[in-house]
């Protein structure tokens, strides 16, 4: 009886070293099913290998998808809030900050000739606009994030979206928050684009290097926590909630590894 329950601890052993090698090595988005849409949500940090207990440089890749169930219409996505494992720490020190009244409206070259000293990452807002009377459209937006504060004094990600057909422009504020517990900053953002438009995905990369005081810095860092004696470290990274105008909301969690360096 020893032998077998000694083989079978094994056998379970082996099983969760292959799920946990399939997860640092792939990622699968997160599907969260809402009465009228499906969510996708994915995110990923990069490089995967950190150290243990300080943090280095890392980019971090957040992405999300609202796609409605057949013959229903999605409600229009009115709150984005992005909460970031306590490993993962923004630091803008040094860093120059853009206004929003800066660079709205402006088309995205016209955002960099203001704001391109603050850049902190990029992407693709996707929108999907219907006026009465008229043919829908897609909107594909190219999206400029730049390091900022708002008028009140809290820090925040300006997101600067641009369409150049039919040109449109935007910028909707990620405020940045610091909290306790598994998660050590939110970044919220309202959306108000309009009654006749509504965003159906966004990707965004953020990554930015720069140098302070002789000092060779970056705005996101982040450690692999991993327990003592582990090389492989397992965190719910990001947990995304979407809220909705008819007031639903969906939440996903992704689980990221990491391996230690």
């Amino acid at each position: 009886m020893s032998d077998r329950r000694a083989l079978a601890g094994v056998l379970a052993l082996l099983c969760l070293t292959s799920i946990l090698v399939g997860r640092a090595t792939s990622s699968e988005a997160e599907v969260v099913a809402t009465p009228s849409a499906t969510i996708f949500f994915d995110s990923k940090i990069v490089p995967r290998t950190l150290p243990r207990s300080k943090e280095a440089p890392v980019a971090i890749q957040i992405e999300g998808r609202v796609r409605p169930r057949k013959n229903l219409k999605a409600p229009a996505m009115t709150e984005i809030q992005l909460a970031v494992h306590r490993a993962a720490k923004f630091s803008s020190q040094g860093l120059p900050q853009c206004n929003e009244a800066d660079i709205e409206p402006a088309s995205s070259k016209e955002a960099l000739e203001a704001c391109g000293k603050a850049l902190v990452g990029h992407g693709l807002i996707r929108a999907r606009t219907s006026f009465p009377g008229h043919a829908h459209f897609l909107f594909n937006g190219h999206a400029l994030l730049f390091n900022g504060r708002l008028p009140d004094g809290r820090r925040a990600i300006l997101i600067h979206v641009f369409n150049p057909q039919p040109p449109a422009s935007f910028v909707f504020p990620f405020v940045l928050s610091r909290h306790r517990g598994t998660y050590g900053t939110l970044l919220t953002a309202h959306l108000h684009l309009g009654r006749w438009s509504r965003i159906t995905g966004f990707k965004l990369v953020l990554k930015r290097s720069f140098t302070e005081g002789g000092r060779r810095r970056s705005f996101l860092n982040a450690s692999c926590p991993a327990p003592s004696g582990f090389q492989l470290g397992i965190a719910p990274f990001v947990r995304a909630t979407l809220r909705f105008e008819n007031g639903t909301k969906a939440e996903a969690t992704v689980v990221s590894t990491c391996h230690v360096g």
